[in-house]
């Protein structure tokens, strides 16, 4: 009876603190629960990346209905930056590309959890198909990580109870920066095959390949510019690492048109939250008009 007492008296007072960091959500520990349960409606499609089933249309995206090509079409592709997570679908840089641009159709082909080779295998199994005339490709510190992706990922239970619970996932957090911070570890370390750089390389050449050939119904003997432009999303500071400067060369070597946020972006003002690095709407309304200062400037609108 004893040890019922105190279990139940734990069992409450967890409770209490649960109501409580859900109402003030300290750290904005919210987005490992916004993650786990966006992964988790993902759809597996077999072909080597998976598709949104939340708020999606026919293609798997997060998107307008996609009809009969009638305006040129400019084709974002990333990962959860450009799929919008966190924010509604109206309010993400894509949505407020569309509007400001009448004359041409932005669609946002960006999931959450995507890396380079699963956005060079959709492009050539279904973007191509949409007939992009320019592709804009979001590039995140992070694309190296799941090389192995196409598979959704699954959780074991134990973190199924993390992420359902806001005081489990602010202590789960703490332990693991905590460790990053003994043991001198990284996100940019994690979850990197041996492989990755050969496979993400590969990956990254075929999307500017193709941004050379998609029109073309046969080779033709003029060099042609290709209908790329990257954005490397990432601070001054992060674009040091030795992840992004192995894509940052690969698309000097290529001569792609490469643009980045300016430094003062990079701050809470334009993020969901300390622990969320995922722009809120300011961010996205941020993106969105860097974004079309560039294009403007690249004579591309």
């Amino acid at each position: 009876m004893k040890y019922l007492k105190i279990s139940l008296y734990l069992f409450a007072i967890f409770v209490i603190f649960e109501i409580i960091f859900r109402l003030i959500n300290p750290l904005g520990i919210g987005y490992y629960n916004r993650a786990y349960k966006y992964l988790s409606s993902c759809k597996d499609t077999g072909l080597g990346y998976y598709l949104n089933s939340k708020d999606a249309n026919g293609y798997g995206l997060r998107c307008h209905e996609i009809g009969n090509k009638e305006k040129k079409r400019i084709l974002l592709i990333g990962d959860s930056i450009v799929y919008g997570l966190g924010v509604e679908q109206d309010k993400t840089f894509a949505a407020l590309l569309n509007e400001s641009l009448p004359e041409h159709e932005v669609i946002n082909a960006g999931v959450g959890g995507w890396n380079t080779q699963n956005e060079y295998l959709w492009l050539l199994e279904e973007g191509v198909d949409l007939e992009p005339d320019l592709i804009i490709l979001y590039i995140t510190a992070n694309d190296l990580e799941n090389v192995y992706a196409g598979k959704i990922p699954s959780y074991p239970k134990w973190q199924k109870i993390i992420y359902n619970s806001y005081v489990l996932s602010s202590i789960f957090y703490i332990k693991r920066n905590v460790f990053r911070f003994l043991f001198n570890r990284t996100s940019f370390k994690t979850n990197v095959t041996a492989d990755a750089n050969e496979i993400a390389e590969t990956a990254l050449k075929g999307i500017i390949a193709l941004s050379f050939s998609w029109e073309l119904k046969e080779p033709s003997p003029e060099p042609l510019s290709p209908q790329l432009i990257v954005c490397v999303y990432g601070s001054e500071e992060c674009r040091k690492t030795e992840t992004l400067q192995f894509y940052l060369n690969i698309l000097k070597e290529n001569k792609i048109n490469t643009f980045f946020l300016p430094e003062n972006y990079y701050s809470d003002k334009y993020r969901i939250s300390t622990i969320d690095h995922h722009p809120n709407e300011k961010g996205h309304k941020y993106i969105a008009k860097v974004t079309k200062k560039v294009l403007e400037t690249l004579n591309k609108i």
